[in-house]
């Protein structure tokens, strides 16, 4: 059974001087996630953060500057989170360039899930966010999107795949983690290693068409093998006839 968000987990306050505006940042994240940014008033936010709207106008100017906020701040961690994935992988092999991919799917999906208000937050801003927060996760999104991309590029560069829309990969991929985080948080299902595994396997599997007839000879059994590694068998020695 899916849990709503409102019953979501919030994570602890930091212990410094700003106290009360992360209380305010945590009252507001539970209460757009469970009724919508525009469905949700500032005194409810300052009612549920236990302080007055006086302290709300000392950090911020009105509510869109607060979702603005903790907007930037979730995906900025995302966007960390995406580079010490891909940290050092020009130094590693061919196939494990390709599979970096995995540590990646990790990384988003976990912290999506991790932060499930805040994931949910992204995932409905545009049902009635203003066009400042809609362009902003727009923007923010599609940064995640041309890292993969250049990750994709470097692939390229290695002589594993040719793709001229590295892009519109990175976009599909950022969607597809996601859209199967989202049904995670509101459905319970998949588990976070299966939506990790699906979510490779999907992707490894559809740059395969990218290969060229060469490469896709020489990297197939591997790859196959390393998707199905339930199988217990050893990749087959000969490369597949196309």
């Amino acid at each position: 059974m899916g849990r709503r968000a409102s019953e979501n987990r919030v994570l602890p306050l930091k212990r410094d001087p700003d106290a009360n505006q992360e209380k305010l940042l945590q009252a507001a994240q539970k209460l757009f996630a469970a009724q919508g940014p525009g469905g949700t008033q500032i005194a409810q936010i300052t009612r549920e953060a236990g302080t007055g709207i006086s302290m709300f106008y000392r950090y911020f100017t009105d509510k869109n500057d607060l979702l603005r906020v903790l907007i930037t701040q979730f995906l900025d961690a995302l966007d960390r989170g995406v580079d010490e994935a891909l940290a050092g992988v020009e130094r590693k092999t061919p196939i494990e360039q390709l599979f970096t991919i995995r540590k990646v799917f990790e990384h988003v999906i976990g912290m999506l899930v991790s932060r499930p208000d805040l994931t949910v937050l992204v995932y409905r801003a545009g049902f009635d966010a203003d066009e400042t927060i809609e362009s902003l996760i727009r923007d923010r999104v599609a940064r995640i999107a041309m890292d993969i991309a250049s990750h994709i590029a470097r692939a390229e560069e290695a002589g594993l795949v040719v793709v001229k829309q590295k892009e519109v990969l990175g976009h599909a991929a950022v969607g597809l983690a996601l859209q199967v985080a989202n049904k995670l948080i509101q459905e319970g299902t998949p588990t976070l290693t299966e939506a990790v595994d699906s979510c490779t396997r999907f992707t490894l599997g559809g740059l395969l068409v990218f290969c060229p007839p060469q490469v896709f000879n020489q990297i197939f059994p591997a790859i196959q093998f390393m998707l199905q590694p339930d199988l217990n068998a050893a990749p087959p020695l000969n490369p597949v006839e196309v």
